[in-house]
């Protein structure tokens, strides 16, 4: 594709030499920019999503939650997964399943935390009697 754009470029500007290296290099740095942004993004969409445990693991520390609650959820918490694996990435259907699968893996990983946290709670209450 690289190649048949500089053809292109330089068929359509022959009578101009500067031209075709000028448009190129144009199009170039847009097309930095727009995939340095990208990254950006998927690197921030990827780092939020390794905080999943620890907020399951706070939030069942507080009571708001317990494994049990998100056992029971865990169908609806497959389709938000999802949807979110959608909107955060570009519409192709490899990169959501990239971002879906570590999702489902650390909501798993998050069941677990939330039982942890409750144990220990419920350890510790067991303690003041």
């Amino acid at each position: 594709a690289f190649g048949l754009t500089r053809l292109i470029l330089r068929l359509r500007d022959r009578d101009h030499p500067g031209a075709p290296e000028t448009a190129l290099a144009a199009q170039q740095e847009r097309t930095g920019r727009f995939s340095r942004a990208v990254l950006r993004f998927h690197m921030l969409a990827f780092g939020v999503m390794f905080e999943l445990p620890v907020l399951a693991f706070f939030v069942a520390r507080v009571g708001l939650i317990d494994h049990r609650f998100l056992l029971r959820h865990s169908g609806y918490a497959v389709v938000l997964l999802a949807l979110l694996a959608a909107v955060l990435t570009p519409p192709d259907f490899i990169s959501q399943l990239l971002l879906m699968a570590p999702l489902l893996l650390l909501y798993a990983i998050s069941i677990g935390a939330a039982y942890a946290a409750r144990y220990r709670m419920n350890r510790s209450e067991r303690a003041a009697k």
